[in-house]
């Protein structure tokens, strides 16, 4: 199935052609000081400023020219908050200690790739120097071991505005910003994907999270006065922190092809031997690559190397 970003591209043009054709005429359209399409004019209409009445997140409308309906694609998508305001997000990764940078650079540059979205890139790192133009460094607001750093994500000192978190072993196949739309949609909700093994009875995973920067901040709080008795429980960050959560939306209900786990969903077993697949379905848009093995030893897979091994990055892959 053809992705909305392919199907659109084709739609643009077919109206392009259309309105040489015709001999109409092509008006900008202008969204928050932003150019997000074009509306087709009969070449004798007046120049009227339009409004535009949006229908559905992937901008296929109307323009309103006075009391005259025109038809305007938009083809890039534009996400925003209930109240239809459009909305900046923060992409934030955590990588600390022994974890590669390099994992992290990859992660930012194969999102900027694929998503239309007006993203801010952070990187909470304990190695700032080593980011270098293609994320924001913040030095973890509480130094912690492995997994439990992520709940720095919960700080108050945070950037304002919605946070969307992924961990750094996630591949990026295609383009979700409809996705993001909707999660950005669930006002004061934390949006997730379910566990894909409900990992000790918990469903909240997180390795993928949206949420609203300062909402969360109890967990940290609590995360700091606590850690000593917190660090040594089984199941890490996450099946601490899923029961605390009273709000949640996973994602995943609503597009269960967003994420799949490379060993739970996708790979096939028998007995101990583990076989990976050399495609998956075009609807599957994020590859989580959780424990071993890890992307950087999948080069043999075809859509592992192509939207991991092939992203050009600062940082050498060790």
């Amino acid at each position: 199935m053809p992705s909305h970003g392919g199907c659109c591209n084709k739609l643009a043009n077919r109206w392009l052609n259309l309105a040489l054709k015709l001999e109409m005429r092509l008006i900008p359209v202008i969204w928050c000081n932003r150019p997000v399409g074009l509306a087709v004019l009969p070449k004798a209409s007046s120049c009227l400023v339009p409004t535009f009445q949006q229908n559905g997140i992937y901008g296929f409308g109307l323009m309103v020219f006075g009391g005259m309906r025109i038809a305007a694609l938009l083809p890039t998508v534009l996400a925003h908050d209930p109240k239809g305001n459009l909305k900046m997000i923060n992409l934030v990764t955590v990588c600390t200690d022994t974890y590669p940078l390099v994992y992290a650079e990859k992660l930012h540059k194969s999102f900027a790739r694929v998503s239309t979205l007006e993203v801010h890139h952070h990187c909470i790192t304990d190695r700032p120097n080593e980011v270098t133009g293609w994320a924001h460094p913040i030095a973890p607001f509480k130094k912690s071991a492995g997994w439990w750093n992520k709940l720095n994500l919960f700080s108050k000192e945070m950037p304002s505005g919605p946070i969307l978190y992924m961990d750094l072993d996630i591949v990026i196949l295609s383009n979700f910003d409809e996705e993001i739309s909707a999660m950005l949609q669930q006002n004061g909700k934390i949006c997730c994907v379910s566990d894909a093994i409900s990992w000790m009875g918990v469903k909240f995973s997180s390795s993928l999270m949206l949420f609203e920067s300062g909402s969360l901040n109890h967990i940290f709080d609590r995360f700091t006065e606590e850690e000593a008795d917190i660090n040594e429980r089984a199941g890490g960050d996450q099946v601490w922190t899923g029961p605390q959560l009273k709000d949640v939306y996973y994602v995943d209900e609503k597009f269960p092809n967003l994420k799949k786990n490379l060993k739970f969903h996708l790979a096939s077993r028998d007995g101990n031997n583990l076989t990976l697949p050399l495609k998956v379905s075009e609807d599957v848009k994020l590859v989580d690559c959780g424990g071993r093995p890890k992307p950087h030893e999948l080069g043999m897979i075809p859509y592992i190397k192509a939207n991991w091994h092939d992203i050009p990055t600062q940082l050498a892959v060790s």
